[in-house]
């Protein structure tokens, strides 16, 4: 059995010694170069020798012939480099890609080639900058790059590595980079001790697509385009970007910037342009992969953008600027401060005068002297008091026996009388108990559409012609505009503050700032808040607002305090004074300032409405005030007003979503409709209506142009017919260019109506005050800050419009305190010119305040 044993032994032995020089000359066994293609082959190189980086190695790959590559890094390298490996393949196929996986230290990267982005784009050369080493770590780091294919033939690739030495990036030194979607690069930057926040900007004269990205300093990083949104802080940019960066978004106060070139325009501009790139390998070397090159093709997107990191300004410039708004708008309250201590030292010094004289007049009554006849018949001496039912209603009834033509309806002319004198006596019965009409008592009257016809349709109208209803019912009309404005903006408000706490907090989350539109360029940040600067410029609306409300405050004061003194009788001289809609127009001021605030907290395509609702209102409510200036008696009621509001909003928000040809149609004819109501409504004083009997619309219009323009040398109102004529061409006319050109910001446009009609009418009111010189001086200072501020407000910052890289565009760098940009300075002049505005309309009359009613004529 033993000696079976020992020759099997032996059998097996002389087997291995026979076949292992077959199995070794065929190449079964790895270690061995014979060129076979079943051979591996590993290549080592070492540092030490000085030629390793900057050089490129050709080579062969296919299946089961993998090559191997190693670098060796050593101790010295500085941390400001980093290394970037580039390769290439020139007949690499999709089926049988060439795969390049590099494996490091602390982290493993790979990539095929050739490289498919987005499924759609092809790229036979790809360049990556390795994750950077820990330097400082005395052992030596090796970089292993292993190159493989399962191609049955062999496939050429080449391979450079490089050092990149200028890996750090320093403040204000800007940095040129070229860049294309299969190379992409980042940096790395450390905070200086004394900065606390930078701006990272981006700018490129081309305008090829591409994201910027302040990353982490952790491996891996996320620099392509399928994952750059993964992490950090992003951009999408076509000619300039800028991301502002504050130290305690990082924990280690260093961070990656990261620049990733898209293979299409469709993140940036909504356009896409299947434009596959070329082989690199026709155009250009391995060397010229991350430097220019004469032998560019169109189609190869390679983008030249420039880095620069600058700081932004410090805590002492950032509270000196706000500081210096502040102590704007409080001088304002200053001014108006030493105006009311100044007129409260003349009133008291004429209430010392009117006192003296009054002593003076009673003395000689005392004495026993009396103005009467004593010869006059008992009963005749009884003269009716200046602003008495009965004094007021003589003259009303003289004045308007006066102006009925002598050639004029007999019917009307008498009824007129029958009126007077019904008026007349009602006076006298209840003159005793001094008992006013009240409005509501004035409508159940049968013959009251009777007596408006009267009054409102007089060929020459006075403003005691329509204000002949009673003060108080008056009075609590107009509350009703401010009562109610109340509960709109709360309960407007609390969802505008709850969503764009919602977007702050998904901005500063997600790191995505396409969110946003912001100036990036001038966007200074306090805590989360991302652009506080433009935040902070609505304070003027706020301060001026609550100041408004404190001046039409006093004036109301003061005004019930004059009443007071003459036993709640109102002298039937000057305007008659009515407050409601001043408060209202006060309060929308101030919401204004807290919507706009909160609108551009995060401005968006979807929130734009905030920043113009009250504008709106306020535009609207400053015409409805004007208006009621000398139509006391005729004004819209506060509900509809308010609704016709909310439909202009509404209107807004789907001219933004649905701007079609058909919605601009649409919007052109009932622009023009409501043109031609209002015409109506204000020529005839609101004395007309639409009834089977006027066979419509047309027949009316027929009747108007047959009376006053056919057969008339003038027409019959022909101050309101100047006003009508150019408000109804101005609107007209914006009505058509809307539907020829279609503005992308219906809101801007339907906002300029509103403008450009305040405006029109508020000059018509001054040119027909007959040459006032302070009115006039008021209204061009008024006209010279709006005109002014829209100067800034068209600059176009930032438009929502557009898509987040075409917006910023138009950023612009800080123009004021280095804190504020245009639109900021829009904010400041647009305040200063509503606060004038609305105290243009206050103090418009104040020369008419001692001039009867019965002289001041109605336009």
């Amino acid at each position: 059995m033993k000696g079976g044993r020992s020759s099997t032994f032996l059998v097996l032995f002389l087997s291995i010694a026979v076949f292992c020089p077959v199995l070794t000359s065929r190449g079964l066994i790895a270690g061995h170069e014979d060129g076979d293609a079943h051979t591996a082959r590993i290549e080592r190189l070492d540092s030490d020798s000085g030629h390793e980086f900057n050089t490129t190695y050709h080579g062969n790959v296919s299946r089961g012939n993998e090559v191997k590559y190693v670098f060796t890094v050593k101790d010295g390298m500085k941390k400001s480099s980093a290394i970037r490996v580039h390769v290439n393949s020139s007949n690499a196929q999709g089926m049988y890609p060439v795969l390049f996986v590099v494996r490091q230290q602390r982290g493993i990267m790979s990539w095929p080639i050739p490289m498919y982005i987005l499924s759609l784009y092809e790229y036979d050369a790809v360049a990556r900058t390795l994750c950077p080493m820990d330097f400082g770590d005395i052992s030596v780091n090796d970089v292993f790059i292993d190159v493989s294919c399962s191609s049955p033939n062999a496939t050429y690739f080449s391979l450079i590595v490089t050092v990149v030495h200028d890996f750090e990036m320093k403040m204000l030194s800007p940095l040129a980079l070229t860049v294309s979607p299969s190379r992409p690069k980042y940096y790395y930057f450390k905070f200086p001790d004394d900065v606390e926040a930078v701006q990272v900007k981006g700018h490129a004269n081309d305008g090829i697509c591409a994201t910027i990205s302040v990353q982490e300093t952790a491996c891996p990083v996320f620099d392509l385009n399928r994952n750059v949104e993964f992490t950090g802080i992003y951009q999408t940019q076509t000619t300039q970007s800028s991301i502002t960066v504050q130290d305690n978004d990082f924990t280690t106060k260093e961070f990656f910037i990261v620049v990733v070139v898209h293979p299409d325009d469709s993140d940036c501009n909504g356009l896409t342009k299947l434009t596959p790139a070329l082989p690199s390998n026709n155009l250009m070397n391995i060397h010229d992969l991350d430097g220019s090159s004469s032998l560019e093709s169109p189609l190869n997107r390679i983008k030249n953008i420039t880095i620069t990191i600058q700081p932004t300004i410090s805590k002492n410039q950032y509270w000196r600027a706000i500081l210096s708004v502040v102590a704007f708008f409080l001088s304002f309250y200053l001014v108006c401060l030493t105006v009311v201590i100044i007129q409260w030292y003349r009133n008291r010094e004429k209430a010392d005068d009117d006192v003296e004289n009054s002593r003076g007049e009673t003395e000689p009554l005392l004495a026993g002297d009396s103005t009467e006849d004593p010869s006059a018949p008992i009963g005749t001496s009884h003269q009716p008091s200046y602003g008495s039912a009965e004094m007021r209603h003589a003259s009303e009834l003289s004045r308007n026996t006066e102006t009925i033509p002598a050639n004029g309806d007999k019917l009307t002319q008498h009824r007129e009388h029958q009126h007077y004198a019904r008026r007349r006596r009602h006076s006298s019965d209840s003159s005793a108990d001094n008992i006013s009409l009240d409005d509501s008592d004035i409508d159940m009257l049968n013959d009251i559409e009777e007596e408006k016809d009267i009054y409102r349709t007089k060929t020459f109208l006075y403003v005691s012609d329509l204000s002949r209803k009673d003060r108080k019912t008056l009075r609590k009309k107009y509350k009703l505009y401010h009562w109610n404005l109340l509960p709109i903006a709360v309960f407007y408000a609390l969802p505008v503050i709850q969503l764009v706490i919602t977007y702050q907090t998904i901005f500063n989350k997600s790191g995505n700032e396409d969110i946003c539109y912001y100036n990036f360029l001038c966007a200074n940040p306090l805590g989360v808040i991302s652009a506080f600067n433009n935040i902070f410029s609505n304070i003027g609306y706020i301060l001026l607002g609550v100041l408004f409300l404190f001046v039409i405050w006093r004036e109301d004061l003061m005004h019930k305090q004059e009443l007071e003194r003459n036993h709640g009788n109102e002298k039937m001289t000057g305007i008659p004074k009515h407050f409601g809609l001043f408060y209202a127009i006060g309060m929308a001021l101030v919401m204004e300032g807290i919507l706009s605030g909160c609108y551009h907290v995060c401005p968006t395509y979807s929130n734009f409405q905030f920043d113009t609702s009250f504008m709106y209102i306020i535009a609207g409510l400053g015409m409805l005030k004007l208006y009621q200036t000398r139509h006391p008696d005729i004004n819209a009621n506060a509900y509809i007003a308010y609704a016709c509001f909310a439909l202009v909003i509404f209107l807004a928000v789907l001219g933004v979503i649905f701007g079609t040809l058909y919605f601009w149609i649409v919007f052109a004819v009932l622009h023009i409709v409501t043109c031609c109501i209002l015409t109506a409504q204000l020529y005839y004083m609101g004395r007309w209506k639409l009834s089977s009997a006027d066979l419509g619309l047309f027949k009316r219009v027929y009747l108007v142009l047959k009376t006053d323009c056919l057969k008339c040398a003038r027409p019959m109102y022909t101050d309101r017919m100047i006003l009508l004529i150019c408000g109804n061409a101005i609107n007209w006319s914006l009505a058509i260019y809307g539907v020829i050109t279609q503005p992308h910001d219906f809101a801007s446009y339907l906002l300029a109506i509103f403008i450009l009609n305040s405006m029109l009418y508020l000059a018509f009111y001054i040119i027909m005050k007959e040459n006032r010189i302070e009115g006039v001086c008021f209204y061009l200072f008024t006209v010279g800050l709006w005109a002014a501020a829209l100067f800034f407000f068209l600059q176009g910052l930032a438009q929502w419009d557009k898509t987040p890289a075409v917006s910023r565009e138009g950023n612009r760098d800080c123009i004021l305190f280095d804190f504020y940009d245009h639109h900021d300075i829009w904010h400041f002049l647009s305040a200063c010119a509503m606060f004038f505005s609305f105290m243009t309309l206050l103090t418009l009359d104040d020369d008419l305040d001692e001039k009867p009613r019965t002289k001041i004529p109605v336009f």
